[in-house]
């Protein structure tokens, strides 16, 4: 039987293949490359001394919990996070859970802190689209891509001034991301497997 996690990846490469067909790779790298957006600059934000660095998410739904808001007005509920001194607002855009790439592109129009495309990022064209779409950084999720999908996709994402928050669950996870290069990592407590959480997972990590 397959997982959720499992599931999730399988659909999101059918939407992956079905968005190529209405733009391919070939026609939406030359829009990235032309694209002068200049991404700001997360990890500065994250280590600003001034505050205890937080990010506000953006999401309607989620795998564990289901339906959690779907009559939030995202652009209001991300200026309200601007408003308390949030460091970064992630954006969940998965379409499984009612989130869209143009949820992004409007709440960074709509603030000056860095916001996060949070996805099952599993193909180098979604780092493009991600991009035009305005992100100043993305999620990579350690335990879905191979150590040469990693490293591939930190340097595409750095060669747009992008940056990377790149998930991990265990210590192999973990020094995986530190051998790909790396520099912002965040600890999930959540096994994306079985969707059980273990708060010890960052204790057992840090």
């Amino acid at each position: 039987m397959s997982t959720i996690l499992e599931k999730i990846i399988i659909e999101k490469k059918q939407k992956i293949a079905q968005a190529q067909l209405l733009m391919p790779l070939a026609q939406i790298l030359p829009k990235a490359e032309k694209r002068e957006y200049m991404p700001r600059d997360l990890k500065k934000s994250l280590e600003c001394k001034e505050r205890i660095s937080l990010i506000g998410e953006i999401k309607k739904a989620s795998p564990s919990k289901g339906i959690l808001n779907m009559g939030m007005d995202i652009v209001k509920t991300a200026k309200l996070y601007e408003k308390t001194g949030i460091s970064a607002i992630s954006v969940l855009t998965d379409h499984n859970f009612y989130g869209k790439l143009d949820d992004l592109r409007q709440i960074s129009n709509a603030v000056s802190v860095p916001v996060l495309r949070k996805d099952f990022i599993i193909d180098v064209y979604q780092i493009y689209e991600s991009y035009l779409a305005r992100a100043d950084a993305l999620l990579l999720i350690t335990s879905i891509l191979s150590t040469e999908q990693l490293q591939l996709f930190l340097q595409v994402t750095r060669s747009f001034n992008m940056q990377a928050i790149v998930e991990v669950h265990n210590r192999v996870e973990l020094e995986k991301a530190l051998f790909a290069g790396a520099e912002i990592i965040g600890i999930n407590n959540r096994d994306l497997n079985t969707f059980l959480v273990d708060l010890s997972v960052t204790v057992q990590l840090r």
